[in-house]
């Protein structure tokens, strides 16, 4: 084994990509050097206490190392700091092994991709499609799946104390479902969860002819032919399912291509006016939905309401809030074809944000604007003063953003 951990982790991906098992990884978990590159990850602006980290490394080499249960709707940053901690390692161990292997078309916990890049895979190669199977993979999370999860990674792990540890970190409660939440579902469930389902993207590469993109337990598969080949297909994946991985597919259509298709937030459809290219659009429901989420208004009819769940935070505080949120969707949102539809949400959320601000002011909409349009060219600003500085606070406007 290479003394320096990282250069290890480098033989591991090699070995992982000529299909060979790998040994001998519990031992690298003795790497002080992998837990400081853990913690750093983790909690980039703390001083690392070397302390915790010896204190974990003495009880892995004595085999006493427990992890604490974890309750269902737990919040990754709110896991005990000393298991947060090993699954970050365990995670970046195990990136190294399955990212070599696993599917182009898969696109959850591997570097450099996400649901972008899912989604500009359907846009960039899937010309010529005529029918799409879409939906989920799900079903009852049961002990019989740690076992399939624990066998899977046998086929490429030969190290029986590293298999132990990873069957401890199951029994917790560190996968406990199928579906992704960015809040509550740590980096390391991510991977166990794609290395379940790469046996899925597996037996649609090399027992099926058609396109696939999968994030998650989100898929969808491109088929060129007709509505009949498509439900064949569908009963081949059902089967597969439940016969291998003991899963089901859930809330799954057959859907034409020049219908919309929904997937991971946007839907996508035929763009018969450009070469019949892929279209991806934001759904105009997903829009509205967020307008009330947020306390905006209504969208349909333009009917705007001030937060005032908002009122006893500060102004700057209240604009930030709204700035933040606007950011998040409209990255979110950034590929969409039809991006241009979130300048009204933009516009309603600024009626909004004045409306809360007349509300805590006991003002009127109307003068809350004018006070604060007097700044730069007429935009809405709310200036900060701090340690002898002036801060100009903007309302966030959708060109505001690079697409």
């Amino acid at each position: 084994m290479a003394s320096n951990p990282f250069q290890q982790l480098d033989v591991f991906w090699n070995i992982s990509r000529k299909n060979k098992k790998l040994k001998d990884c519990y031992r690298l978990l003795y790497h002080k050097e992998l837990w400081k590159k853990a913690y750093t990850n983790l909690y980039p602006n703390t001083n690392i206490d070397e302390k915790i980290i010896d204190n974990i490394i003495e009880r892995l080499r004595h085999g006493t190392y427990r992890f604490s249960p974890i309750r269902q709707k737990t919040k990754a940053s709110q896991l005990n700091f000393q298991d947060r901690l090993m699954f970050e390692v365990l995670n970046m161990m195990l990136q190294k092994i399955y990212e070599p292997i696993f599917s182009e078309h898969s696109h959850c916990s591997i570097k450099n991709r996400n649901y972008h890049t899912a989604l500009l895979d359907i846009k960039d190669s899937w010309r010529g499609i005529t029918w799409c199977i879409h939906g989920e993979i799900g079903g009852n999370w049961s002990p019989i799946h740690f076992q399939i999860l624990l066998n899977l990674l046998g086929q490429k792990i030969e190290d029986r104390r590293f298999l132990l540890l990873i069957h401890h970190a199951l029994k917790c409660g560190v996968l406990n479902g199928w579906k992704i939440n960015e809040t509550q579902t740590s980096n390391f469930s991510k991977l166990l969860l794609n290395i379940y389902l790469h046996e899925f993207d597996s037996f649609i590469e090399y027992h099926l002819n058609v396109k696939h993109v999968r994030f998650a337990n989100s898929f969808v598969i491109g088929i060129v032919g007709t509505k009949e080949s498509a439900r064949k297909i569908q009963f081949l994946i059902r089967e597969f399912l439940m016969d291998k991985l003991h899963l089901r597919e859930e809330e799954t259509l057959i859907t034409h291509i020049e219908k919309e298709i929904p997937f991971l937030g946007y839907e996508f459809t035929l763009n018969k006016q450009w070469n019949h290219s892929i279209m991806i659009k934001i759904p105009a429901k997903r829009i509205q939905i967020f307008a009330v989420k947020n306390g905006y208004g209504n969208l349909q009819n333009f009917t705007v309401e001030p937060r005032r769940k908002l009122i006893n935070l500060s102004e700057i505080k209240i604009l930030l809030t709204y700035n933040k949120e606007l950011e998040t969707i409209a990255n979110y949102y950034k590929l969409a074809d039809n991006f241009h539809l979130l300048k009204k949400l933009f516009y309603l959320a600024e009626r909004s944000f004045l409306k809360t601000i007349a509300f805590k002011r006991r003002s009127t909409s109307k003068k809350v604007a004018m006070r604060m349009r007097r700044y730069q060219q007429g935009r809405l600003c709310l200036v900060q003063h701090k340690q002898g500085n002036q801060i100009v606070h903007t309302f966030l406007k959708l060109k505001d953003l690079k697409k």
